[in-house]
């Protein structure tokens, strides 16, 4: 009455991994979540690494254009205060224009 057709009882299945409770459906079961939660932590980690390594970079950048505003600001001032010459300010104006090498 509660065997599965043939011959074993319930809860019974072929072999060490057969239909059985314990050792077909509940470690499969527990196996599939310990993958999934596997999968989603190395996915979250995959996204906050990509994530740091793209604000890294745009913080360079922003870092960069910072420094060059400020630098040009502080030459604004010191050829309106009359401290360098027009033909030094025009130079190092375009200096600091210029996209560093390297």
């Amino acid at each position: 009455m509660w065997g599965n057709g043939y011959g074993h009882g319930y809860g019974q299945g072929h072999g060490w991994m057969g239909d059985g409770f314990w050792f077909g459906g509940l470690i499969h079961g527990v196996l599939g979540v310990v993958v999934t939660i596997v999968v989603a932590v190395a996915a979250v980690a995959l996204v906050r690494f990509l994530w740091r390594l793209g604000s890294d970079a745009a913080g360079a950048t922003t870092s960069a254009t910072v420094q060059a505003s400020d630098a040009l600001a502080a030459l604004d001032m010191r050829y309106a205060r009359g401290e360098i010459e027009r033909d030094d300010y025009l130079q190092r104006r375009s200096d600091l224009d210029t996209p560093a090498l390297g």
